[in-house]
């Protein structure tokens, strides 16, 4: 055997950028940056083995992108089809001092088949959570992460809060992610699968939109979605306190309230339709390297065009370069 061609695997994508590329490794959830050259090369899934060329490939076998074969044609690159039958995959919802909105969300639940919730909780009673969370449990949420404001006496009421969390999570098994807003420092860990996180920062809809590498999202799901649709909002929606419908929090215009709206109507509707613009259609972002693992922003932009960059995005893909 010669092993004349280099093939990269299935599940290593190359991704090309105005200034550098990259290849996405969606089984190692990793990435790696190849020279925009290279990407012309890899594009085409074989590469005929030259002494030009081989000592870059080489590198990319030896961190496990590819490997060299006489039978490229038994290797197929991969193909993206973005489906999913539900017409809401996930939805935000606030609460403060009554949970209605939320109890009629979960009676509709079943015309959208939504599979997971954020709950924005303002509301710092454990009966609150507790009888938010029995209804949830009765329903067809799969996954639950509550956001929980204002623990800015986390250290004094440490033991305190942990009870409660170990007493939430043992009762409520779709309960995923707890996030407590307001403490006085920063940290993450895992109680019995659930992720804790404690955040400095208040819990506020204008946090929105951060776009940073340590955000970045590279699995099959993800990339497969932002290539065909928006990366933050494709089969999302959010409950404002009152009921009413939006895209997301951080977006001011509603589409209608909870109360009153048929969440089988949600996808054709014209205000959701307009936000659902993938990478491959924005400026900017679309001679990014990055496109495909970025979670997008669409209710920050500059300038405040719908097919813009998110405002508080400060990479510059031109020159490679974090602001």
């Amino acid at each position: 055997m010669n092993n004349n061609f280099f093939v990269l695997y299935s599940d290593c994508i190359p991704v090309n950028g105005s200034a550098r590329s990259l290849i996405c490794d969606l089984g190692r959830n990793d990435f790696i940056f190849i020279e925009t050259g290279h990407y012309e090369a890899l594009s085409k899934n074989t590469v005929v083995v030259d002494h030009e060329n081989k000592e870059w490939l080489d590198y990319l076998v030896e961190e496990d992108y590819g490997f060299y074969t006489d039978t490229p044609e038994r290797f197929p690159r991969l193909t993206f089809n973005h489906e999913n039958s539900s017409i809401i995959t996930n939805a935000i919802v606030e609460l403060n001092e009554s949970a209605d909105h939320l109890k009629k969300l979960l009676e509709k639940s079943e015309q959208s088949r939504i599979e997971a919730l954020e709950l924005r909780v303002y509301n710092r009673s454990k009966d609150f959570l507790v009888d938010i969370l029995n209804l949830i449990s009765i329903s067809n949420i799969r996954s639950v992460s509550l956001c929980l404001s204002d623990y800015r006496t986390i250290n004094e009421d440490f033991t305190m809060v942990l009870s409660d969390i170990n007493t939430l999570r043992d009762q409520f098994n779709e309960l995923k992610a707890i996030s407590l807003f307001e403490c006085s420092e920063n940290d993450s860990f895992i109680i019995q699968d659930t992720l804790i996180v404690y955040n400095t920062m208040s819990l506020r809809n204008d946090h929105c939109g951060r776009i940073s590498p340590k955000n970045f999202i590279i699995n099959f799901q993800n990339f497969a979605e932002a290539n065909h649709c928006n990366s933050c909002l494709n089969k999302k929606m959010a409950l404002d306190t009152e009921g009413n419908i939006k895209p997301c929090p951080s977006i001011q215009r509603a589409i209608g309230n909870i109360n009153d709206f048929d969440l089988r109507d949600i996808a054709n509707n014209t205000v959701i339709q307009s936000y659902n613009i993938a990478k491959d259609q924005i400026e900017v972002c679309r001679d990014c390297e990055f496109r495909y693992i970025c979670h997008d922003c669409r209710a920050y932009l500059s300038p405040e065009k719908m097919n813009t960059k998110p405002k508080y995005c400060s990479y510059d893909p031109y020159t490679a370069t974090w602001q």
